[in-house]
C-alpha cells in the first residue's frame, strides 16, 4: 500500500509528465532517422563504378578483343586432371584480366559479361562425351540469349551418327534436333558457324561425315547457320571449299579465299554433287595465280 501511494505521488509530479512528453516526441523522430539512414543510397565500393556506364563499357571492350574465344569443350577434350604431386609442383597461375574482372563484384561481372557476349566468339563443342546429355554445354540460356558470334564444332564419329552404313543414315537425326534445341535461346546471334571435324573409321569415309552433317544442319531454323566448314582429324586436308550465304541468304560454295565458286543446291544435295562442289576450282584464284606467273616470267 505504501509503494502504491509513492507511485501515485510520483506520477503527480511535473517532471514525470515532462519525461513522458520527451519520449513521445523523440520516438517518431528516432524512427524516421533510422529509416532515412537505411534508405540513403550507398556509395560505390570503389571509384571505377562512379564512372558513367559508357566509359566503363570502353574499359571492358579493351579487355575483350576479337581474338578472345570462350570455349566450352566436352569432358573428353579437356585436359586430364593433374595428380596430387604434380598439382603441388605446378605453380599457381595468376588470374588473367578477363577472369579477374568476373571476381570483382556482381555488378562488374554482369557488365563485363554483357560486353563479352557482344564482342567475343563463343566455341561450343559436340563430341561423344556430351552427345547424349540433355544439356550439351555448361552455359546458361541467359548467356546464350546475349551471344552475337558463335562457332559450333562437331567432332564427328560413326557412333555419333548412329548408322553402320553411311548410305542408310536416316533423315531424322536425334543429335541434330538436340543441338537445335540448345541453340534456340540464341536469338540475337549475328554469326553462327558450324565446323565439322571428321574422325573417320574403316566404314565411314570423312566425305560421308561431312556430307550428312552439313545436309542435316544447313536448313536449320531459329537460329540458322551462316557458314559450314570441314576438316579431318590427324591429317592435312586438300583445301576443301566451304559453305557460306550470299546477300539473299542462299547457300553457296566458297573457296579458301572466300570467293564464291558455285551456288548450292536447295534442299538435300546428292552426294556426288556435294563431293564435286567440295573441290571445284575457284576461277578468281586461278586468274590471280596466272597473272602472278606472267609477272614472274
Amino acid at each position: 500500500m505504501i509503494v502504491l501511494d509513492s507511485l501515485v505521488a510520483a506520477t503527480a509530479t511535473p517532471s514525470f509528465w515532462t519525461a513522458i512528453l520527451v519520449i513521445v516526441v523523440s520516438l517518431p523522430l528516432l524512427i524516421l532517422h533510422r529509416q532515412s539512414k537505411h534508405t540513403k543510397p550507398q556509395e560505390p565500393p570503389f571509384p571505377f563504378l562512379r564512372l558513367p556506364a559508357e566509359l566503363r563499357n570502353l574499359v571492358y571492350e579493351e579487355l575483350v578483343d576479337h581474338r578472345h574465344r570462350p570455349t566450352f569443350p566436352p569432358r573428353d577434350l579437356q585436359r586430364r586432371p593433374l595428380s596430387c604431386l604434380r598439382r603441388l609442383m605446378t605453380p599457381k597461375k595468376v588470374p588473367t584480366n578477363r577472369i579477374a574482372m568476373m571476381l570483382v563484384s556482381r555488378q562488374v561481372s554482369g557488365e563485363y559479361n554483357d560486353v563479352l557476349c557482344k564482342r567475343a566468339r563463343f566455341t561450343l563443342d559436340v563430341a561423344e562425351s556430351n552427345a547424349r546429355r540433355p544439356d550439351l554445354w555448361s552455359i546458361s540460356k541467359e548467356v546464350l540469349s546475349r551471344v552475337r558470334d558463335c562457332k559450333v564444332r562437331i567432332h564427328a564419329t560413326s557412333r555419333m551418327l548412329g548408322a553402320v552404313d553411311p548410305r542408310s543414315m536416316p533423315r531424322q537425326w536425334e543429335l541434330r534436333n538436340r543441338v537445335a534445341d540448345c541453340l534456340e535461346p540464341m536469338q540475337k546471334v549475328e554469326s553462327l558457324h558450324l565446323h565439322v571435324h571428321a574422325i573417320p573409321d574403316p566404314l565411314w569415309n570423312p566425305l560421308w561425315m561431312w556430307y550428312h552433317i552439313s545436309q542435316h544442319f544447313k536448313e536449320l531454323d531459329g537460329p540458322a547457320f551462316t557458314g559450314i566448314s570441314f576438316d579431318l582429324a590427324g591429317s592435312w586436308t586438300l583445301g576443301e571449299n566451304h559453305l557460306g550465304r550470299d546477300r539473299d541468304g542462299r547457300w553457296q560454295w566458297r573457296c579458301a579465299m572466300d570467293h564464291a565458286v558455285l551456288d548450292d543446291t536447295a534442299g538435300w544435295q546428292p552426294i556426288r554433287e556435294f563431293c564435286a562442289a567440295l573441290y571445284v576450282e575457284c576461277r578468281v584464284c586461278q586468274r590471280a595465280e596466272a597473272a602472278s606467273e606472267e609477272d614472274e616470267a
